[in-house]
């Protein structure tokens, strides 16, 4: 999330740097994102049959490789194929649809507050990098700061991960929720579906259209955010500031999105989210250069959102697996 977080800032420097058209500089995320429907049948697959921790390790390397190679942009075609498809594709091997597997298999009763927990770091990296990135390029250019974001990426993701992540509460000696063997994982979850039986369901059907609305608009106001900014009159500094400092708010949010989640049913607690999103993107609105106080509300509501969005796709989508 914060890699993808961090691409508003590349991307308002490289515009101002190339001249490049706003919606052609777009398309390298809209490409990332083809990347990632492309990928996630593929990437559950190779969860389902493979340790998952040696598909986010491959995604680490493919996405640290890509944003190193990004330093080496020259034209459109190469931040398309640098950023787009393999710094995307790297992306997705380390996005939800590997960590949602995985956390299903730790959690069944209490998935949503878990899952919160385990989502609240998505805001933490999106206030670092997003910080981290604007002050990067200011000290050493927008080039450098890829090198060093790859390297970052390389060198912190891969041991965490490649040491420390465990695909089943069993390879540490404990069971799903804490549960005793008297009271197996197959008996709770006796009314989940199977591939094929999720297929025929409308349930399955309203999740894939959700997912596929609620990223879109997330994503155009996470591209576009700082530069929609910048336009309005705010300098690039602030908009960075506001658009990183209240990730940590999110990190918040998600835990309480969780939490609620598991009283009130997923359903409930993402249609409230979503009525958030609608009402931030509409906030915006009202920032001018002479008033900039909206900006706190926006992104206040719109990071609390996001919370509602993780909680409800952690907890629902696991359900089908």
């Amino acid at each position: 999330m914060g890699i993808r977080a961090s691409f508003s800032v590349f991307y308002s420097h490289l515009v101002e740097v190339f001249s490049w058209g706003r919606g052609e500089a777009a398309v390298a995320q809209s490409i990332s994102f083809v990347m990632y429907m492309a990928f996630v049948p593929i990437i559950g697959t190779l969860v389902d049959r493979f340790d998952p921790r040696k598909v986010v390790v491959l995604g680490v390397i493919i996405c640290g490789i890509g944003l190193i190679l990004c330093a080496f942009i020259k034209n459109l075609w190469t931040l398309y194929i640098y950023y787009g498809i393999i710094a995307g594709t790297g992306i997705c091997f380390i996005s939800i649809v590997t960590y949602s597997a995985i956390l299903s298999r730790w959690f069944e009763r209490k998935r949503g507050f878990a899952s919160g927990i385990a989502t609240s770091g998505m805001g933490v990296g999106t206030f670092l990098l997003v910080l981290f990135a604007e002050r990067m390029i200011q000290i050493f250019g927008w080039r450098e700061a890829f090198i060093i974001l790859g390297i970052i990426t390389l060198g912190v993701l891969l041991p965490t991960n490649g040491l420390f992540l465990r695909s089943k509460p069993q390879e540490m000696g404990l069971e799903v929720d804490g549960l005793s063997c008297s009271l197996s994982l197959d008996d709770i979850r006796k009314n989940d579906y199977r591939f094929w039986d999720a297929l025929r369901t409308r349930k399955f059907w309203f999740l894939v259209c959700f997912a596929s609305f609620a990223l879109m608009g997330i994503q155009i106001i996470l591209v576009h955010n700082v530069r929609f900014l910048v336009d309005k009159g705010i300098d690039v500094k602030i908009a960075s500031v506001a658009f990183a400092v209240v990730g940590i708010i999110s990190s918040l949010f998600r835990i309480i999105w969780g939490w609620l989640s598991d009283r009130i049913g997923r359903e409930w607690s993402y249609s409230i989210g979503a009525i958030c999103l609608a009402l931030s993107a509409l906030w915006l609105i009202f920032v001018y250069p002479e008033n900039d106080l909206p900006l706190l509300p926006f992104c206040f509501v719109f990071w609390d959102r996001m919370g509602s969005h993780c909680s409800f796709f952690y907890g629902c989508g696991s359900r089908f697996v």
